[in-house]
C-alpha cells in the first residue's frame, strides 16, 4: 500500500500521481471515495483511470445451428440450451426448394406435413418460453432436399445454375431474377407470419458443388447483356477468360449483393427489431472471387446486423489467426459472431478452448455447428461449466455506435495501428442520432479478452464523445458498455494495436512512392500483396544483379520507381482493381517490364490484364520445364510448387518455357506491349516450404528481368 507523499501508478496509463500528505479523518476519506465514485460513474474524470474488469462474455451471442429432418421435442431442446447458457437458436426453416412450415410459395417437407400443425410455430414458441432468441435459418438457392417434381420444374424452366459445358447443378442460378424474387418472398413470408427475432441467410452465394465454375447458361447471358448493354460475341469464352471476364464476375457478385441488400431493407421496413445475419465462408478474400460472396462489402454497407463466419477447423492456430483477421476487417462496424465446427473438435475441452480464443480475438459471440453433432450433450455441459457459467443476453439490438480513429493506420485484415504509449484521437457517436432514456454508456480501452486497461469517458445520449486516450503497447479495443432502456449495451469498436514509433513511421511511408537511389542495376519491384512475394524479394536481393524492393501500392506514382515489376498471384484478387489494371497497362506501355505468376497471368478468378500476350488455360501437375532464354541453349527447370498454369499465347508472343514432355504445353510466355514487355509465368516461386526459391526458379526470374551480358 502506498504511503502519503509516494508516487502512485494509475493502472493502464503509465501516469503517476502524488498522494497528498497529512492525516484525513475517516469521514473525509469515505466521503472522498463516494464522491470520486460518483464522478467516475458520470464519466467526468479524465480518461486515464481503469475500471474493474468486466465479464468477458457479457453481451455476447451464444447460439447453435439446428438442422431439421424430423419433429423435435422443442421444449426439451430449448430447455437444455437455456440451462447450458445459450441465448439464441438458429433453426433451419427452409432451403431453396422446401420449407418446414405451411407456405404459399414453396413445398412443405413431407415429415413436417405428416407431423401436422406448424413445426416452425412450435419451435418459436418453445424458444421464447425458455428465453432464447429465435433466428430463422434459410438456406438460399440450394435444391438438394427439394421434392423431385419441384427440381424437375426448376430444371425445365432453366432456373438451375449451369457450368461451361451446360450441365445443371442442384442449385438455383443467382443471376435469374425469378430465383432472387422467390428468395426474397420466402424470407418476407416468414418475417410477416411469425414472431421471429432474426433472419439468418446461408448459401447466399454461387454454388461450390460439384465445382466452382458457374453460371454460364443462356439466362445469365441475357441478364448480363441487359445489365451492361454489351453483346457477348463468344459465349462463354469471352466471360471466362476473354475481354469481358472482369465485367461478368462483377455482374455475378452484384446479383448476390442485391439480394442481401433487398432482404435487409425489406426486413427492416416490415419489422425493424428483427435481426438480419448471414453465415459466410471464412476466407473472405478468396471466396469473394470464387463464389461471389462479398461479405466485407455487406459489412461496409451495413446490410446485416451481425455476421457469422463459418470458421470450421480443428487447428487452433489457424482458427485464432482467422478470427483476429475477421474482427480486424469488420473494423467495429458490426458484431462478428464466430461459427465453430463442433463436430471437428476432438473433445469438449477443445470446444471450450475455441470459445475462449474467439473472445481473446475480440469476437462478439459464437454459434455451434451443430446441435445434431455427435457428443453434443458433453459439449454443452462443458460450456455450462466454463465460458457459459455466467448468463448473457445478446446486445445486438442496441443502437449502433460509430467510431472514428483519424490517427490510426488501417491495415488489411490486421488491427488498426497506432503509436504505443502516445495519445490517439478517438470520436464516438450514436449512429441513429440522439438516444433517449439513458444516461449514456461508458467507453473503455480493453484487451480483446475483456481485461480493462483504462476508461475513456462517457458517451451521452445527445452528443458525441471526443477523447485522446493513451494507446497501450498491445492489442486492444474501444468498448462501450452500459444499459439503454433496460437493454444491455456491449459494443466493440475497431481492433487496434499499439506499435513502436518506427513501425508506425514505416507504415505511413507505404502510402508514399518508393524512393530508390539511382544506380546501374535494374530496379525491380515485387508487389507485397502477392503469394510468395517475400521469397522472390529475398532471392533477388541476394543475387546482387538487381536493386529489389517491395511495392505496396499499384498506383502510377509507385510504379514509376521501377524498371520491372513482379506481380505474383494475389492473396486478394480485389487488389487488382480497374484503376490498378489501367495503371499497370499504362506503365508497361511507357516502357516497363511486368512479370505475372501463376493465376495472375489471367486464370481462374484473376482478371486477365494482358490478353494481348496470352491467358491461363489449365492447371497441370508439377513436372520439369524446358526453358529457352536469351537465345541460349535450353535448360531444364525444377520448381517447388505442386502445379503450374498452362498458357495460351496470343499471336506474336514468344514461348520462353514449356513442359518437357512430348506435348510441350507453354508455361512461360513473353511479348511486347507498346514500348514495354509482359511476361506470363505459369509457375509460382517462393510459395512452397520455407519460401526460399530453388536455384532454377531464381535463375529464371533473373534471366527474364535482366539484360544479357555483352
Amino acid at each position: 500500500m502506498a504511503m502519503p507523499g509516494e508516487d502512485v501508478d494509475v493502472r493502464g496509463t503509465g501516469k503517476r500521481v502524488r498522494k497528498a500528505r497529512g492525516a484525513w479523518s475517516l469521514w473525509s476519506r469515505g466521503a472522498a471515495r463516494v464522491l470520486l465514485g460518483l464522478i467516475v460513474a458520470w464519466g467526468l474524470v479524465a480518461p486515464r483511470v481503469a475500471a474493474a474488469d468486466p465479464d468477458p462474455g457479457a453481451g455476447e451471442l451464444r447460439g447453435v445451428w439446428i438442422h431439421t429432418y424430423s419433429p423435435y421435442d422443442w421444449d426439451r431442446v430449448m430447455r437444455q440450451l437455456r440451462d447450458t447458457g445459450f441465448n439464441a437458436v438458429f433453426v433451419r426453416v427452409g432451403r431453396g426448394g422446401n420449407v418446414l412450415y405451411p407456405s404459399s410459395l414453396l413445398p412443405m417437407d413431407a415429415w413436417a406435413e405428416k407431423a401436422g400443425g406448424d413445426e416452425l410455430k412450435r419451435a418459436i414458441q418453445a424458444a421464447h418460453r425458455y428465453g432464447l432468441d429465435f433466428h430463422a435459418w434459410r438456406v438460399c438457392y440450394h435444391m438438394g432436399s427439394a421434392p423431385k417434381e419441384y427440381r424437375a420444374r426448376m430444371a425445365a424452366e432453366d432456373r438451375l445454375a449451369r457450368d461451361p459445358d451446360g450441365k445443371q447443378a442442384l442449385y438455383a442460378n443467382p443471376a435469374d431474377p425469378r430465383n432472387n424474387e422467390l428468395e426474397y418472398a420466402a424470407v418476407m413470408e416468414v418475417v410477416r407470419k411469425y414472431d421471429i427475432d432474426g433472419i439468418h441467410l446461408d448459401y447466399i452465394r454461387y454454388p461450390s458443388d460439384p465445382h466452382y465454375n458457374f453460371d454460364y447458361g443462356p439466362r445469365s447471358r441475357a441478364e448480363f447483356e441487359k445489365a451492361t448493354g454489351q453483346k457477348v460475341a463468344q459465349w462463354p469464352e469471352d466471360v471466362i477468360s476473354g475481354p469481358l471476364k472482369r465485367a461478368y464476375e462483377e455482374f455475378e457478385r452484384e446479383c448476390v449483393n442485391s439480394l442481401m441488400e433487398r432482404v435487409y431493407r425489406g426486413v427492416k421496413r416490415e419489422k425493424p427489431r428483427v435481426q438480419v445475419s448471414a453465415a459466410v465462408w471464412r476466407n473472405h478474400r478468396r471466396y469473394r472471387a470464387v463464389i461471389k460472396q462479398d461479405w466485407p462489402l455487406w459489412i461496409e454497407r451495413g446490410w446485416m446486423d451481425f455476421v457469422v463466419p463459418m470458421d470450421y477447423t480443428a487447428d487452433d492456430e489457424v482458427y485464432a489467426a482467422t478470427v483476429k483477421e475477421q474482427v480486424a476487417m469488420a473494423s467495429g462496424k458490426m458484431p462478428v459472431v464466430i461459427g465453430i465446427g463442433a463436430w471437428l473438435l476432438k473433445d469438449p475441452a477443445h470446444l471450450v478452448r475455441q470459445v475462449e480464443l474467439a473472445r481473446q480475438a475480440g469476437a462478439s459471440g459464437h454459434v455451434l455447428f451443430a446441435y445434431n453433432a455427435r457428443g453434443i450433450d458433453a459439449m454443452l455441459d462443458a460450456l455450462a461449466k466454463g465460458p457459459h457459467r455466467l448468463p448473457a443476453k445478446p446486445a445486438y439490438r442496441a443502437p449502433r455506435i460509430c467510431f472514428e480513429l483519424p490517427d490510426a493506420i488501417a491495415r488489411k485484415d490486421a488491427p488498426h495501428a497506432v503509436e504505443a504509449e502516445r495519445p490517439f484521437s478517438l470520436a464516438a457517436a450514436w449512429k441513429a442520432g440522439r438516444v433517449d432514456r439513458s444516461r449514456g454508456v461508458q467507453l473503455t480501452l480493453e484487451t480483446p479478452g475483456g481485461r480493462c486497461l483504462a476508461q475513456v469517458g462517457q458517451l451521452s445520449p445527445r452528443s458525441e464523445l471526443r477523447a485522446e486516450p493513451l494507446a497501450p503497447a498491445d492489442l486492444f479495443q474501444v468498448v462501450a458498455r452500459g444499459v439503454l432502456g433496460g437493454m444491455e449495451v456491449v459494443t466493440r469498436g475497431p481492433l487496434l494495436e499499439g506499435r513502436p514509433a518506427a513501425e508506425i513511421e514505416a507504415l505511413r511511408a507505404q502510402e508514399n512512392p518508393p524512393h530508390v537511389p539511382d544506380g546501374a542495376l535494374p530496379r525491380v519491384a515485387v508487389y507485397e500483396g502477392g503469394m510468395g512475394a517475400a521469397g522472390i524479394l529475398a532471392a533477388l536481393e541476394q543475387s546482387g544483379q538487381v536493386r529489389a524492393f517491395s511495392l505496396h501500392r499499384l498506383r502510377p506514382d509507385h510504379l514509376a520507381a521501377a524498371d520491372a515489376v513482379i506481380l505474383p498471384q494475389l492473396r486478394d484478387v480485389a487488389d487488382l482493381t480497374r484503376d490498378a489494371e489501367e495503371a499497370l497497362r499504362a506503365w508497361v506501355a511507357s516502357g516497363g517490364t511486368l512479370l505475372l505468376t501463376h493465376d495472375a497471368v489471367g486464370f481462374r478468378w484473376h482478371p486477365a490484364p494482358f490478353p494481348e500476350i496470352g491467358v491461363g488455360a489449365a492447371l497441370a501437375r508439377r513436372q520439369p520445364l524446358l526453358v529457352t532464354t536469351r537465345g541460349a541453349d535450353a535448360w531444364s527447370l525444377e520448381y517447388a510448387y505442386s502445379d503450374h498454369v498452362r498458357i495460351t499465347p496470343a499471336r506474336g508472343a514468344t514461348v520462353v518455357a514449356r513442359e518437357k514432355d512430348a506435348k510441350g504445353a507453354p508455361v512461360v510466355v513473353s511479348g511486347a506491349f507498346e514500348k514495354g514487355r509482359v511476361i506470363l509465368c505459369g509457375i509460382i516461386p517462393g510459395l512452397k516450404g520455407t519460401g526460399e526459391l530453388l536455384p532454377g526458379e531464381a535463375r529464371l526470374l533473373l534471366e527474364l528481368l535482366t539484360p544479357a551480358e555483352k
